[in-house]
C-alpha cells in the first residue's frame, strides 16, 4: 500500500538561503510532530516549544533535501533555523482538520 505524501516545496528564507523540503510520508509527518512538545497557556494557545533546538535539528535532518551534515546544519543562524521551523510547521499542518473532497 502506497503511503500518502506531502508535496515537495521550495522556499527562500529572509536571509536569501534557499531550502527545499523532501516529500514526507504521513508516517514521517506524525513522527516529526510527535517529537514536538508544545507549551500551552490557560486559553489553550501555544506559547512555546520545549527542546526547541533539538527539535529543529531533528526536523532539518529529516526534511531538508540535500546536505544535512552537522557542518552544514551548523551554518544556519538562529533566525534561519527559526524561520525553517515556522515554514515546516505550516507545511506539515497545512490542511489538517479539513475534509478532503
Amino acid at each position: 500500500m502506497a503511503k500518502a505524501k506531502i508535496n515537495k516545496n521550495e522556499y527562500t528564507l529572509k536571509s536569501g538561503r534557499k531550502i527545499k523540503l523532501k516529500p514526507v510520508t504521513l508516517d514521517m509527518r506524525d513522527e516529526l510532530v510527535d517529537k514536538v512538545e508544545f507549551i500551552f497557556d490557560d486559553k489553550n494557545n501555544i506559547t512555546g516549544v520545549t527542546a526547541m533546538q533539538k527539535t529543529i535539528t531533528h526536523w532539518m535532518r529529516n526534511i531538508l533535501e540535500g546536505d544535512t551534515s552537522d557542518e552544514h546544519l551548523m551554518s544556519y543562524n538562529m533566525d534561519e533555523r527559526s524561520e525553517f521551523f515556522a515554514i515546516v510547521q505550516k507545511d506539515l499542518f497545512m490542511g489538517e482538520g479539513k475534509p478532503s473532497n
